[in-house]
């Protein structure tokens, strides 16, 4: 299941690409809603549970320790961590995919600060994140959003 999630979040926001360049459909707001549904559902994704991430301290580290291995289990801890690493992977690539797509380049303030500029999608689309769970380093910094982008009670981690 993973690997097909992997295999079309990639495709389906070039989808919503396609769809907001489709001048044979007449109306933006119709072409927006149907890139909507995609996002909605790609940012279900990524909240969506995932049963291995409260054990992401062991299976995301480089080198655990023969005690840590033997603690967690040996006979499902190689598994794990392909599964984990396979499903942090899926997810860091669709957050990916959506950033690029709120960056079109950057501008340098008064500061000399870089400041993303808006993307594609900046002023297009809602994405809801809350309640999500991310055990994998997770940055907005590149990416302009201009409608909400909603990260309430999320957790994080370090």
């Amino acid at each position: 299941m993973r690997s097909f999630v992997s295999a079309v979040s990639i495709p389906l926001q070039a989808l919503v690409d396609e769809w907001l360049a489709d001048k044979s459909i007449k109306e933006d707001t119709d072409r927006r809603k149907e890139g909507q549904i995609i996002i909605n559902n790609l940012c279900s994704y990524i909240r969506a549970p995932f049963s291995l991430a409260d054990s992401h301290h062991i299976l995301d580290k480089d080198s655990p320790t023969e005690k840590e291995i033997e603690e967690y289990g040996r006979e499902n801890f190689t598994k794990h961590k392909l599964e984990f690493h396979e499903e942090k992977d899926t997810r860091q690539a669709i957050l990916h995919e959506i950033k690029l797509r709120l960056n079109s380049g950057y501008t340098i303030n008064e500061e000399n600060e870089e400041i993303p500029l808006e993307g594609p999608w900046s002023k297009i689309f809602t994405s809801r994140f809350f309640e999500g769970f991310f055990f994998y380093p997770l940055t907005s910094q590149e990416a302009s959003f201009s409608h909400p982008v909603i990260f309430q009670r999320n957790s994080v981690c370090k």
